[in-house]
């Protein structure tokens, strides 16, 4: 009895890690990668976030869709690498979809991409390279 209990944990096992792929994300997983950076070369703040968003692109009248958000707390020098890891059944072909970054400090925005960052439908580098502008 002790035999197939074991048996059937290994196999439970073997089949849930066979439905990762090699990095240990479900099939439904993917991932934009890239760096951010800035012009200034000083450490940001200790106590500043660095916030990397998907957005879905609006069509007329309707706001953008958040997609996936990382927040990466106290990241130090710049550049900083982020992986964001979005679910690929929310992700239309036919839409376009932007990255966006932005450094807060106690909520207020210190840094912010100013250029629109295009990813995933049509071309786009890999990896991503965001380049942050002081907020105004």
């Amino acid at each position: 009895m002790r035999a197939k209990s074991l048996f059937l944990w290994l196999w439970v096992m073997a089949l849930l890690w066979g439905c990762a792929g090699p990095s240990g994300r479900t099939q439904h997983e993917g991932v934009v990668r890239g760096t951010v950076n800035y012009l200034r070369p000083v450490p940001l703040p200790e106590d500043a976030d660095l916030v990397v968003q998907l957005r879905q692109l609006a069509g007329p009248g309707e706001p953008p869709r958040l997609i996936a958000e990382q927040v990466i707390e106290s990241p130090g020098r710049v550049p900083v690498s982020f992986e964001l890891r979005y679910d690929r059944r929310r992700i239309d072909s036919t839409r376009r979809y932007l990255l966006a970054a932005l450094v807060l400090r106690k909520e207020r925005t210190l840094l912010m991409s100013g250029n629109a960052y295009p990813v995933l439908t049509g071309r786009y580098p890999d990896p991503v390279k965001v380049l942050l502008q002081p907020s105004r």
